[in-house]
């Protein structure tokens, strides 16, 4: 069964795993700036990162950024990237669960978009 949950810096390793089968031959960054990329992303106002698991193993993720807006009656928007799921594991309702959980976070934040 697929959960979905916020990312933890223990899952970095699996999502630079899953990023390597989202842009193939795409530069990583070095596991230093990578872990230091990943606190500054927990900590920023707004998005979110989330990991789909199947038994507790990482098969996939989404990256969703809320942004404040001054037009649509000042409803934000969100903004969904970075998604993938494994290829051992595509099919499985991973990227469902996955988009749900951003549609969760955007409906909850007055999102008038995603």
């Amino acid at each position: 069964m697929v959960q979905v949950r916020i990312a933890e810096e223990r899952d970095l390793a699996d999502l630079l795993s899953l990023y390597a089968q989202l842009s193939p031959g795409g530069e990583l960054p070095a596991s230093d700036l990578a872990a230091a990329r990943m606190r500054e992303m927990r900590a920023w106002p707004g998005l979110t990162l989330f990991v789909a698991t199947v038994d507790r193993g990482v098969v996939g993720t989404v990256t969703l950024v809320v942004v404040p807006n001054l037009t649509h009656g000042g409803r934000s928007w969100a903004q969904v990237e970075n998604m993938v799921v494994d290829e051992r594991h595509r099919g499985t309702g991973a990227g469902g669960a996955l988009l749900d959980a951003c549609r969760s976070v955007a409906s909850e934040a007055g999102c008038y978009k995603m």
